[in-house]
């Protein structure tokens, strides 16, 4: 553009002079301002290169991220044709897939200095008549009435012959004509047209029309089902333990039994072990499983016939959960009865009840669903709201099964977010799914069973954390679960677990994108522990929140805080560091302080005592660097390493599995410019970029080709460029000088970034990483901050470590 304008100049003023005319002046120099104050586009420095996409296959109107290096400038192509691009980066691209019908594709992705291509699937959207929830899992009847399914598959229960977990939708193998389909734990049932009924999972079993007449409805429970027949009467089989068959005993029937005293029943719902039904008068009646009062009938006890819910008439629609029940009655409004420990029953408290109680706040219903500890309605305007359990454990990961874009149980209604338009719900144990009046399906919850029906579980390659891209970054740390960033105004973000508010934004829940920690200012550097974090501040104090077992937070209390607290007697600090419950910090006179969980004598003061506030540690001055996990260590002045603490694989390097509670001599290295601890293992390098590790090695963290626990330090095979190292829970990674990064180790989550899960022995090199300029580790995680300030993650993302837009593996709003 400069050349344009200076040739424009030039141009100008020669027509000026032959023609015996002066030239506007004026108007060129309005030119070139126009054009200097004029900001200019981003360019790529590089060809570009794909790490990931955030759906592996594309549908029509899907919001896809493309994540990689030399996306600032690139445009995207399907076979040719140009497709909008919504937003770029240097590192991230989104766009939006336009209507394409189904097949394959190539996508490419081109910039002035290169392009890549990516062969990419199309899937139809998938369109639903009918649809039902099981556990983790679901299956709808299609508009050309076949069932189709998704999610878990540990017991066959999506109908396909092979165990295999599906991520999309598969098809139930020889199953057509189907009215509808019902689901349960771990088997589903489809009533066809001929009124038989076909089952698959763990209950195979196929019931003919003969045996029951013509079926007009079914339900399962966790393992029994009742069916309605024409007659209006019900037939059930299974398991009968509650006299959930409620045939007036208790012994189990592999053939269908007429529950007992039962006509006139229009519709039925069953949960785990009890079943109702509602008859032509507006009346309920249930049977089974009573001692959480699910049976409405005012007693907690088991019934095996059929018991009236007390004071309840005008029932239009009936919803089971797990242990709850709910209706809806001919004036628009909800009662539920039965557990409440989650709030399920939408009353506003947490208190059971084996009668109908009003839910609250609710009006103008025209749909219900019960699912395990939590219950979805549909209003009139076709929005849906929920109340109840809005998280489930599955190891760390949480589900947000409500749709309001938290984890926070709720005991009164909340809506959904982004769902409009929906025409049915179904609820699973965890997750939550809908169909909207064009019979598309949204889903929301867990996903740890791929029951949302996109592959989301985690990043097995580095993919980049939209909240932070357009914020330069100064400093970050990631811990166990949870990440912080320095921004460039000073003020800190975190993201990830937040169960004891180690997020510091005044709250206990988890956090998928980067949060503003509350009231904290100045701040040059953080350093995070498994369940707490600090800042260091321009003015040399230090503030530290979340939990604060042992002492972590250094203000002479044990009280938990999910906003900064101040360290005390401590305003000279030039560097902190966090370990699993304690925290240390250098001071302006070389001297190393530390505070918290002292067990093993891993704050190095000679004691194995708790600390509360800022001590001294034995027998170190002006450390150079340290490095701290449930041990530690520091490099001396002299280049030399010192650790102490927690020693049982020998992760202090001086040929012992004693614990230490001052510092110790790692054996036989010198030279060492950097050092970094997690729980079992640790890892340095020296002046020449060769890496050593030693402690525990199960998985090869120690990268010496071998799984051979080391009670001294080996070296790294292949590895002799690295300027830096940080350790996860059993895996390394090292920065090298040409600014890339290889790990090494465990890699069940990813935790390598090679794109795979298989672990390994000798470094690898992570996926797509140029440029980079730090590199931290978490427990099964890892983050880069590229020189441009962007940051980029791999590994697990179970408490939204990875800081994605939509958390993994659950995914708590639609999309």
């Amino acid at each position: 553009m400069k050349q344009f304008i200076i040739l424009l100049c030039i141009g100008l003023l020669i027509t000026g002079c032959s023609g015996g005319k002066s030239s506007n002046l004026d108007d060129v120099a309005d030119v070139i301002e126009e054009e200097i104050d004029s900001e200019s586009p981003i360019l790529s420095t590089t060809a570009p290169s794909v790490t990931s996409l955030s759906l592996g296959d594309l549908y029509s109107g899907a919001q896809i991220k493309v994540s990689g290096i030399g996306l600032a400038d690139a445009e995207l192509s399907l076979n040719g044709a140009l497709v909008n691009v919504d937003s770029q980066s240097a590192h991230e691209l989104f766009f939006t897939a336009p209507q394409w019908p189904e097949g394959q594709y190539s996508l490419e992705i081109s910039n002035p200095l290169g392009d890549q291509s990516l062969d990419v699937n199309y899937l139809p959207l998938l369109e639903a008549q009918q649809l039902s929830a099981g556990d983790n899992f679901n299956c709808v009847v299609t508009i050309d009435k076949k069932v189709v399914c998704w999610g878990w598959n540990g017991s066959a229960q999506l109908g396909t012959g092979t165990g295999s977990q599906a991520k999309a939708s598969v098809t139930v193998v020889g199953v057509e004509d189907v009215k509808l389909v019902r689901t349960s734990e771990n088997y589903a049932c489809a009533l066809k047209e001929d009124s038989s009924v076909t089952c698959w999972g763990s209950n195979t079993d196929e019931i003919l029309s003969e045996e029951l007449g013509v079926i007009t409805d079914m339900s399962l429970g966790l393992k029994h089902i009742c069916v309605l027949k024409s007659d209006n009467t019900v037939s059930c089989w299974g398991e009968n333990e509650y006299g959930q068959l409620g045939n007036a005993s208790y012994d189990d029937s592999d053939v269908p039994v007429d529950v007992h005293n039962l006509t006139g029943v229009v519709a039925l719902s069953s949960g785990n072990h009890h079943t109702c039904a509602i008859t032509s008068d507006g009346n309920v009646s249930c049977w089974g499983l009573g001692l959480q009062g699910q049976l409405g009938n005012g007693v907690n006890d088991n019934s095996n016939v059929p018991v009236a819910v007390t004071d309840l008439t005008g029932v239009t629609a009936f919803a089971a959960g797990y242990s709850h029940s709910c209706a809806l009655t001919e004036d628009k409004t909800l009662s539920c009865w039965g557990n409440n420990s989650k709030g399920q029953l939408g009353n506003g408290t947490n208190t059971s009840s084996s009668v109908p109680v009003d839910v609250l706040e609710l009006n103008d219903v025209v749909a219900i669903a019960g699912g395990g500890q939590h219950s979805c309605a549909i209003l009139t305007d076709n929005s849906v709201f929920c109340w109840g359990l809005n998280s489930h454990s599955y190891g760390t990961s949480w589900a947000g099964q409500l749709g309001d874009g938290t984890y926070n149980d709720s005991a009164t209604p909340v809506q959904v977010t982004a769902v409009n338009e929906a025409i049915a719900v179904s609820l699973g144990e965890a997750h939550s799914c809908a169909i909207k009046s064009d019979n598309t399906i949204k889903c929301w919850g867990s996903n740890v069973y791929k029951q949302k029906g996109v592959d989301v579980l985690q990043a097995t390659s580095p993919t980049t954390i939209s909240a932070l891209v357009t914020t330069p970054v100064n400093h970050f740390d990631i811990a166990g679960s949870h990440n912080c960033t320095v921004l460039e105004d000073s003020t800190v973000s975190c993201w990830g677990r937040n169960n004891y508010g180690q997020l510091g934004d005044g709250t206990f829940g988890d956090k998928s994108i980067p949060t503003q920690v509350i009231g904290l200012s100045n701040a040059k550097e953080v350093a995070l522990g498994e369940r707490h974090s600090c800042a260091l501040k321009e003015d040399g104090t230090v503030s530290c929140w979340g939990s604060n077992y042992g002492g972590a937070l250094g203000d002479g209390t044990t009280t938990a805080s999910a906003t900064p607290v101040s360290v005390k007697n401590l305003t000279d600090a030039t560097a902190i560091y966090a370990g699993g419950a304690y925290s240390c910090a250098t001071k302006e006179s070389g001297q190393l302080v530390c505070w918290g969980y002292n067990e093993d004598g891993l704050l190095g003061v000679g004691s194995t005592s708790n600390v509360l506030t800022p001590a001294e540690v034995l027998n170190v001055s002006n450390i150079i660097d340290m490095s701290i996990g449930y041990h530690i260590c520091a490099i001396n002045s002299d280049s030399t390493l010192a650790c102490w603490g927690y020693n049982e694989n020998g992760q202090l390097g001086n040929g012992t599995t004693e614990n230490a509670s001052a510092p110790v001599i790692v054996n036989g290295l010198t030279n060492i410019i950097d050092v970094s601890v997690n729980v079992e293992h640790s890892c340095a390098v020296n002046n020449t970029g060769e890496v050593f590790c030693w402690g525990n090695n199960s998985y090869g963290q120690l990268g010496d080709g071998t799984t051979n626990d080391a009670l001294v330090p080996v070296q790294v095979l292949d590895l002799n460029n690295a300027k830096s190292v940080s350790m996860g829970e059993q895996f390394s990674c090292a920065q090298t000088t040409n600014d890339k990064v290889v790990c090494w180790g465990y890699n069940d989550r990813g935790e390598l970034g090679d794109g795979t899960t298989t672990n390994s022995l000798v470094p690898v090199e992570v996926k797509g990483l140029i440029n980079v300029a730090t590199i931290s580790s978490g427990y099964n995680h890892s983050c880069v901050q590229y020189k441009d300030g962007a940051l980029s993650c791999w590994g697990s993302n179970y408490n939204g470590e990875l800081g994605f837009e939509a958390p993994e593996p659950n995914v708590f709003v639609p999309e």
